[in-house]
C-alpha cells in the first residue's frame, strides 16, 4: 500500500486534475468535491465535476470537470464519517 501521508496534486489546464494522499470521500456531487487528507477536507469545486480512476487503496484519485477552485479546509473533518471509508 502507498505512503499516504504523501499528497500530490497535479491540475492541468482546468479540466483534469489528479490527487494522491487521499484518505476517505466526505462529499460529492457534480458541483463539489470534498476529500479528506490526514484532519483536513480538500474541496475542489466547478461544473460537471466527475470522480475517475478512485482508489483508496492507493489513495488514487482523478477528477474531470470544469474546476473553479481548489481549497484546504482544516476545520473539523470528523475521520470515521465518509461515506467510502475503508474498514467500515
Amino acid at each position: 500500500m502507498e505512503n499516504k501521508s504523501h499528497n500530490e496534486l497535479h491540475l492541468i489546464g482546468r479540466s483534469d486534475l489528479s490527487l494522491t494522499g487521499i484518505e476517505d470521500i466526505k462529499n460529492f456531487d457534480d458541483n463539489q468535491i470534498e476529500l479528506v487528507i490526514g484532519d483536513e477536507a480538500l474541496i475542489i469545486q466547478g461544473y460537471d465535476l466527475h470522480m475517475n480512476n478512485l482508489s483508496l487503496e492507493t489513495g488514487n484519485v482523478s477528477i474531470s470537470g470544469t474546476i473553479q477552485t481548489i481549497f484546504f479546509d482544516d476545520g473539523t473533518v470528523a475521520p470515521k464519517k465518509g461515506l467510502f471509508r475503508k474498514g467500515r
